[in-house]
């Protein structure tokens, strides 16, 4: 369940839950019909953040004295294949946004979900055709209609 790097996790998270903490205070001065207030939410996750932060950290730190780190050639082996599928992601996101202003949302999203779904290893042709299709058509809908957002619409501008 833990790794041996599970500490930069754990120091993200607890950066990023003191990073809220300190910044939570200029909330209270906001109108919320809300009975906790609202600090209450952002409070109760930033503390969850830490929290979980802390226990990556201390499993770390066990995991690296009970000394069952993996030897350092499976280690770099592992590491390689780990970060391949986050580069091909950040990669076909990179293309994603470039792509939107001019084809569109509806020509764009599918394309990225579909090569989202096929690095993390879905090879059936008909999942990764029928899923970001009925994925893109639903998020669409519920942002266009339903939440009034102004989606690039590139190729398919006249129809809406």
């Amino acid at each position: 369940m833990f790794k041996r790097d599970d500490w930069i996790f754990g120091l993200i998270s607890l950066s990023l839950g003191g990073f809220v903490l300190l910044n939570i205070e200029e909330l209270r001065t906001v109108r919320s019909m809300d009975p906790a207030g609202p600090i209450a939410l952002p409070g109760i996750l930033a503390w969850l953040m830490i929290a979980i932060g802390a226990v990556h950290i201390a499993a770390s730190l066990y995991l690296k004295l009970q000394n069952r780190t993996p030897s350092e050639k499976t280690r770099k082996k592992e590491d390689r294949a780990n970060i391949a599928p986050v580069c091909l992601i950040t990669l076909s996101s990179i293309f994603f946004i470039f792509l939107l202003p001019y084809v569109g949302y509806l020509v764009a999203m599918p394309l990225l979900i579909a090569s989202i779904m096929f690095i993390a290893g879905v090879r059936e042709l008909k999942r990764l055709i029928t899923t970001p299709l009925f994925v893109s058509g639903i998020l669409f809908a519920m942002f266009f209609y339903g939440l009034r957002v102004n989606l690039p619409l590139g190729v398919f501008e006249k129809l809406f």
